[in-house]
């Protein structure tokens, strides 16, 4: 049901425009839109937007806002704030103008700050070494400047340990909502204030975070590990896809899958990995070893994937993430003969997927940067 009321207030407080086009549009041709997806725990209306259909339509699973908007956004919140001095954007470091930073800042006790901006909410660790390089180039170019990387998630410890062991200062989201609350609440940028401005702390995720770290690997608690595996899977992917449905044998009982996820989305990273890889089913694996994974893991779940079957994808969760020579050029051979697709996740993934889905972002973020580095590499 309408709640016309709602309606009305929002329509005043977008000055009668579509949040993410800002054309004007009568209110009858504006509709409700969630900026993140109806499963979150928060039930107010505080991250409840109008939007016209074409926007609505096209927005679908994007993300709400891109580099070009949260940047001048940042921008603005530094301009508003009396803990800096100045605030430049697009800056030609050294005169080279291939090199640009983001944002070079400077606060009021003469700290010079280089601000390496990214939209996206979470990272895989290869990625964020990325990342790390390219900092670290402006960094050396631009000499007076100290590195900070910037983005609206949060990460995991080890991957928060990766920057700063590089001298790279991190702001994510709470640090921009701890530094910047006054100047998010009188931002011209409404949809960035409406995200800024809800912000979910919940104690789940956490929960999640520390019982995985709790657990040994090796053999004695692989049980353990498989289960709380399938905790996790249920809170990251239970909205989108279905429960985990355990050690499920083929016809012949001579396959064993730890888990599968029926995969039944009509739209957004999961509809793409069933039209892609035939994946109506998606198969994980729970590998609870010290070491890394070998070719035989690799043969093993190979050998579940069927395309009049579960399909050509499925994912390998491990405690380090690692693989020997073997076992990634079996991985690279299977791809390209039989076209699975075999992803292996790391703890540090996982923690990373579930602070991405705590602070209402897509966890599956994770699993398109490893495909998307495993086909880069081929």
């Amino acid at each position: 049901m309408i709640d016309e009321g709602l309606k009305i207030d929002l329509y005043k407080e977008q000055d009668g425009k579509c949040i993410y086009c800002n054309k004007d549009y009568p209110i009858k041709d504006l509709i409700f839109d969630h900026i993140f997806p109806r499963s979150f725990s928060d039930t107010s209306d505080n991250h409840i937007v109008l939007t016209c259909y074409k926007c609505n339509d096209y927005k679908s699973n994007r993300k709400p806002f891109n580099e070009f908007e949260f940047v001048n956004f940042l921008k603005e919140l530094i301009e508003n704030s009396d803990d800096y001095n100045s605030v430049s954007s697009e800056s030609v470091l050294d005169g080279n103008s291939l090199f640009k930073a983001d944002l070079l800042v400077e606060k009021v006790d003469g700290t010079k700050l280089l601000l390496e901006v990214k939209s996206f909410p979470t990272y895989t660790n290869n990625r964020l070494q990325d990342i790390i390089n390219q900092i670290k180039t402006y960094v050396e170019i631009s000499k007076d400047y100290k590195g900070v990387f910037v983005f609206p998630g949060k990460l995991s410890e080890n991957s928060n340990k990766l920057l700063k062991d590089q001298d790279i200062e991190v702001w994510d989201i709470d640090f921009i909502i701890q530094n910047f609350s006054k100047q998010i609440e009188n931002s011209s940028f409404k949809l960035l204030k409406k995200i800024f401005g809800f912000h979910n702390n919940i104690d789940e995720p956490q929960e999640l975070i520390i019982s995985l770290k709790s657990i040994l690997p090796g053999k004695k608690d692989w049980s353990k590990y498989q289960k709380h595996l399938g905790t996790i899977l249920s809170f990251l992917f239970g909205d989108s896809l279905s429960d985990p449905i355990y050690e499920r044998p083929d016809k012949m009982k001579i396959n064993r899958r730890d888990f599968i996820l029926r995969n039944y989305e009509e739209s957004g990273f999961w509809k793409y990995i069933r039209d892609r890889y035939q994946a109506d089913f998606i198969v994980v694996d729970a590998k609870n070893y010290e070491k890394g994974i070998k070719k035989q893991e690799i043969l093993q779940i190979s050998n579940y994937l069927k395309s009049h079957g579960t399909g050509l994808f499925a994912i390998i969760i491990s405690r380090n993430g690692l693989e020997n020579t073997s076992s990634y050029y079996t991985r690279r051979e299977i791809w390209v003969t039989e076209k699975k697709m075999i992803i292996i996740l790391s703890d540090i993934d996982i923690e990373n997927m579930i602070l991405a889905k705590a602070n209402s972002n897509k966890p599956d973020e994770i699993i398109k940067q490893k495909i998307e580095q495993f086909r880069l590499e081929m």
